[in-house]
């Protein structure tokens, strides 16, 4: 059993913070998008996962008495954070990065800061740093308020680094605990760009929605900055009652929280959490969407697939399957019928013809899933990462197209953006 939240915001690294860590698991495969970088590996041992419905074939992990709290395990975050972001500018061959993001759900809010420090010691130039814990929202959260709020021009390197495994996760046999032990692993992303130059942000918005009923609860590793360090939210957020009390921005970065587990490990409420992501996060995608067409197709086409996170394929098709029903019900299409017909269990081929014989105009949604592809699980921030990487490496996500981005994440965190990721230029 993990310790008590206030002995894991104590837990000193300073004098193993230059310590190397095991190698990774595996070389990093990365993707480039343009002038955009964007890559994963992993660290722990693979172990294949059974088929339990999640959408998941294989996992990185550590053995469930490795302690996620020792200063040990601490300074290893700060390694492959490192280590990534050092391996990916060398292949860019760029030497300076005025801004590093460290995002994490299981790393010490010093991150950012430390993984900056790391690089400078290896030669780099390297000028703020600053923490993202965002959960699932780590990486593309991250990358998307960079977009929305710093200046043209501004070099920002992210690693999300992400290790929920070890003693994070109950080593009980009960069917939530091994679910939940399936569900989670070790896995860290990393994306490289200039706000601008390399991406056009159209237009974008996060929602913060308090977690009341505990879907998801994760061990506390950091806490909330002190009230007289929060700044006023980010431009494009938008607070439902009591966001504010799981959710801050200071100048050392941007906080979230879920519940504490009184249990000390990671727990999880499968349908409670499938519920929470498709009604609200449906809605969202949906009136986003909208926006969109109504505001920019004219000048900038169609969009193209989704960059987004994963967090089981469940949870993607039941969030695919709301964003489906507010299209049918905006076309005039009563529930009943839309129950009655029920598209999501029909094959997309099929359902195109079924859509055309019912005079139905749609845009009907297609999020794509690649995790089984990939066999790396939900690894919270880094997640979305990946995604992004085998998009491209499977050709989906292209220059010069609207990408639409989705962030889902506990606490709960839901964003949505939509910009281009511009053809490359000369550097």
């Amino acid at each position: 059993m993990a310790p008590g939240p206030e002995a894991r915001y104590d837990i000193d690294i300073r004098h193993l913070i230059h310590e190397e860590a095991p190698p990774f698991a595996f070389e990093p495969i990365e993707a480039r998008i343009g002038n955009v970088t964007v890559g994963y590996t992993s660290w722990g041992a693979p172990q294949p996962i059974p088929d339990n419905g999640t959408g998941f074939t294989r996992q990185f992990v550590y053995p469930p008495d490795f302690d996620m709290y020792s200063p040990e395990a601490q300074a290893m975050q700060v390694a492959y954070g490192a280590n990534m972001l050092e391996g990916a500018l060398r292949r860019r061959k760029q030497q300076h990065v005025d801004l590093v993001i460290g995002a994490s759900a299981s790393s010490l809010d010093t991150l950012g800061e430390n993984i900056a420090d790391r690089l400078r010691r290896r030669g780099f130039s390297v000028g703020n740093a600053i923490f993202y814990g965002y959960y699932c929202n780590g990486g593309i959260g991250a990358a998307m308020d960079a977009c929305r709020t710093l200046p043209h021009g501004t070099t920002v390197a992210i690693a999300a680094v992400e290790s929920l495994s070890g003693n994070i996760i109950n080593p009980a046999n009960d069917r939530a605990s091994v679910l939940t032990r399936q569900l989670f692993g070790n896995s860290g992303g990393y994306f490289i760009f200039t706000v601008g130059q390399d991406i056009t942000h159209l237009w974008g918005r996060t929602v913060v929605i308090p977690d009341k009923k505990g879907v998801i609860k994760v061990p506390r590793i950091y806490k909330l900055p002190p009230k007289e360090e929060r700044l006023a939210p980010l431009p494009g957020y938008e607070y439902r009652p009591g966001a504010e009390e799981i959710h801050a921005v200071s100048s050392r970065g941007s906080y979230s929280l879920t519940p504490e587990p009184q249990s000390g490990f990671c727990e999880m409420n499968g349908q409670d959490t499938l519920h929470l992501f498709s009604r609200e996060g449906g809605q969202i995608i949906y009136d986003g969407n909208e926006h969109y067409y109504s505001t920019f197709a004219s000048t900038y086409g169609p969009l193209g697939q989704p960059w987004m996170h994963q967090p089981s394929e469940p949870v993607l098709r039941a969030v695919e399957r709301d964003e489906r029903e507010h299209l049918l019900l905006a076309a005039g299409v009563d529930m009943r019928d839309i129950r009655k017909l029920n598209l999501s269990k029909i094959p997309r081929a099929d359902r195109a013809e079924i859509l055309k014989e019912r005079k139905i105009r749609i845009r009907d949604p297609r999020y794509p899933w690649v995790m089984d592809k990939v066999g790396i699980n939900n690894v919270s921030g880094a997640t979305s990462l990946i995604q992004l990487t085998e998009m491209r490496r499977r050709r989906r996500i292209r220059p010069g197209v609207v990408t639409p981005v989705y962030g889902l994440a506990v606490s709960s965190i839901i964003s949505e953006d939509y910009i281009i990721i511009n053809p490359e230029r000369p550097t």
